[in-house]
């Protein structure tokens, strides 16, 4: 039973909502209005790109390190070979 009335609360809430959202005029246009603005804007390909102020510095692109971490490479000591060997033929057995 509280399950459904929550729905039915959470529906009327929505309700509201969405008739505020077209009704209530915020700075001249409803919020649908703002939205519906906001969304075309995007879609034309947005607002120009803003130039940076004469004489501000370059914008730095992210840092990479001067060299990529490797795999350490494959040069085995005997002593290594001859562990590898042992355990290889542990789990043969």
């Amino acid at each position: 039973m509280f399950g459904f009335l929550k729905f039915l609360f959470l529906c009327a809430l929505a309700i509201v909502a969405g008739v505020a959202a077209v009704a209530i005029p915020i700075e001249g246009k409803t919020a649908a209005e703002h939205v519906r603005a906001l969304v075309e804007e995007q879609l034309a390909g947005g607002p120009a790109p803003k130039k940076p102020a004469q004489g501000a510095p370059p914008r730095m692109a992210r840092q990479r390190p001067s060299q990529p971490e490797r795999a350490p490479a494959d040069d085995h000591t005997e002593e290594d070979r001859r562990a590898l060997d042992q355990l290889i033929g542990q789990k043969v057995r």
